[in-house]
């Protein structure tokens, strides 16, 4: 399975990428401390965040929604993926995600 991201999205340089086939994700580590979550079926990006100061250069998960990432300081975080369910005026369900940084 080959899935594009859209070049408008204004990605960031990517140092490292892991893929979760447990629950259809690509996580995607930037400079900056960015962490990117993608749908794997898609391509569209569900959830970004700031999870440090530094580049991260590494990344593995030992459970779903769960990351581990390294930076390039030495820093090392456990980053959480939460889904969010909003109901919007129409009465459709749209799920949004959060990343949070585990207290350590």
């Amino acid at each position: 399975r080959r899935t594009t991201v859209p070049t408008s999205v204004g990605c960031q340089q990517v140092f490292a990428m892991y893929v979760d086939d447990r629950m259809d994700r690509v996580w995607s580590g930037h400079e900056g401390g960015h962490l990117k979550m993608w749908d794997g079926a898609t391509g569209n990006q569900l959830a970004q965040g700031r999870v440090c100061l530094s580049v991260l250069h590494c990344m593995d998960s030992t459970s779903p929604n769960t990351m581990w990432v390294g930076s390039s300081k030495g820093n090392i975080r456990i980053v959480e993926a939460y889904e969010e369910e909003q109901i919007i005026l129409s009465g459709e369900k749209v799920v949004q995600w959060k990343l949070v940084v585990k207290e350590q």
